[in-house]
């Protein structure tokens, strides 16, 4: 480990946390001399200090992140992990992943234009999309927006929180999402109005300045002051120049669409809109390119190939690491404190990738044949009866699966979306998320149950428990004593068992 960290950090000393050699890694490949945060944060009431953001001094001194971060805050969620099927299935099923999910969003990122950033408020679903609907790929954009999608669309694409630990995707409500699930649900003609929002493109993205002044919004203009003929002051509405419309040729190059109409109605994505961007020539793709190949150069399980996975998929956790602002036990106060966040912290980054994934997991449900079954979804992957998924090369029109396969392309010289991580011919017991046991032992996915039997005595008794009244199965869990707790009291770190 000491090599190791020489090796990624030049420091040759021992890690106190594998994450925190991670943290140094990463900070100095994206943080370190790039426009990682808005230079113009005060730092003591920035990211680092969130606690301190939401208050009279921070409102005050924060500059304006406290107009806009709540946005990226409120549409910051994890994985999507749902069930949707409860019993027991007697034929083939696949469990699905997509490959490297979390470091294959992380290469597609790039750095905000902070000077370009715009918050604007209230506004129809059709003005934000013939504003905005080119830009979403590539861009951090975060909304409020109340929506209704059509009763046939049967995995609905916008986040609602239930409660503090629940997070549903019905067909109507008020979200807090970001530009990628408002493409995603445009596709599949959801109606919708934009509440509020802010929209920061990234700083690679250039704008071709249209010369005529098009229609004109009341809440997205600048109003300058123009001399009339008479010489009296006028006041004039024009478009921001983030508002402009691409030529069709521009389109074609930066974007790497067809020309697409700008009278693009709600709920209709024309042939052409989809593919994104290009991959590469970012300091993220880079970055990650780097990760995978060092990667491949060791057998796999390798310590050094583990090694390198583990710094591929850290990102994700170092950017959103402090933004829910949980607490744990800390030896100097011995008591609860609040997680310090690292140099990587952003909502923007870790709203990015994680939408990204949940969308095209979410895309690839939705283009699921009906003949077959989805049992849950679970971050990045899910359990169907549809076999040969792992073959399919999606085609433009799928806008999140397409961009996914080229950019695992650029990474690993394969185009994929999807592998099989397991099969189980004989069915399937599936009772909750992240639960869900295959009828032959080779699907195993037991979170909340530790399995102390056999799968030979396993099976007959799941199979006896969910035909009776209670649903559940008592069992005695296995753990050792916490870490806290031996700081605290003493001892060694031995076998506890706990009824459950």
């Amino acid at each position: 480990m000491q090599e190791s960290n020489h090796l990624l950090t030049g420091r040759y000393s021992i890690p106190i946390t594998l994450s925190s050699l991670a943290s140094s890694y990463l900070k100095s490949q994206l943080v370190d001399n790039n426009p990682y945060h808005d230079p113009k944060d005060n730092e003591k009431y920035g990211l680092k200090n969130l606690s301190k953001v939401f208050t009279p001094t921070g409102v005050e001194l924060g500059r304006d992140l406290p107009m806009y971060i709540s946005y990226f805050l409120g549409s910051y969620h994890g994985g999507r992990n749902e069930s949707y099927i409860y019993g027991i299935v007697r034929e083939t099923v696949y469990d699905y992943d997509l490959p490297g999910a979390y470091p294959t969003a992380m290469s597609l990122l790039d750095y905000p234009d902070w000077e370009r950033k715009e918050v604007f408020l209230e506004m129809s679903g059709e003005e934000f999309m013939e504003n905005y609907k080119k830009y979403l790929f590539r861009s951090y954009t975060a909304l409020k927006v109340e929506f209704s999608f059509p009763e046939t669309v049967q995995y609905p694409t916008l986040p609602v929180r239930l409660n503090e630990s629940s997070i549903i995707y019905p067909l109507s409500g008020v979200s807090y999402c970001t530009g990628h699930e408002i493409l995603l649900a445009s596709k599949f003609n959801c109606v919708f109005k934009v509440i509020g929002g802010v929209f920061i493109p990234f700083k690679n993205l250039k704008f071709h300045r249209n010369t005529q002044v098009l229609k004109t919004s009341k809440h997205a203009v600048d109003r300058l002051l123009k001399e009339t003929s008479d010489g009296k002051p006028k006041v004039v509405e024009i478009r921001n120049p983030l508002f402009d419309v691409l030529e069709n040729h521009y389109t074609r190059l930066i974007l790497g669409s067809k020309p697409v109409s700008t009278h693009t109605r709600v709920g209709e994505v024309k042939s052409g809109t989809s593919s994104g961007f290009k991959t590469g020539g970012t300091v993220f793709f880079n970055t990650v390119k780097k990760l995978v190949l060092e990667r491949n150069r060791y057998k796999k399980g390798t310590y050094m190939n583990q090694l390198y996975k583990f710094l591929a998929n850290s990102g994700i956790g170092q950017m959103a690491r402090g933004l829910n602002q949980k607490k744990a036990f800390d030896t100097k106060s011995l008591k609860p404190e609040l997680i310090t966040p690292g140099d990587l912290i952003s909502p923007l980054y870790a709203g990015w990738i994680t939408s990204y994934i949940r969308c095209t997991l979410t895309e690839i449900l939705n283009n699921s044949s009906d003949v077959y079954k989805i049992f849950s979804c679970t971050t990045d992957g899910f359990i169907s009866t549809q076999k040969g998924l792992e073959l399919i090369e999606p085609v433009e029109e799928d806008i999140f699966s397409y961009q996914y396969f080229k950019a695992r392309e650029s990474l690993t010289g394969k185009g994929e979306l999807l592998e099989v991580k397991h099969f189980d011919t004989k069915g399937l017991l599936s009772w909750r998320t992240r639960g869900q046991l295959g009828l032959s032992g080779e699907i195993k996915a037991m979170t909340g149950y530790q399995r102390n039997e056999s799968l030979h005595e396993l099976i007959p008794k799941f199979i006896k428990y969910f035909n009776s009244e209670s649903k559940s199965i008592p069992f005695i869990q296995i753990s050792l004593r916490s870490a806290k707790e031996i700081f605290l009291e003493g001892g060694h770190s031995t076998l506890k068992l706990n009824e459950r």
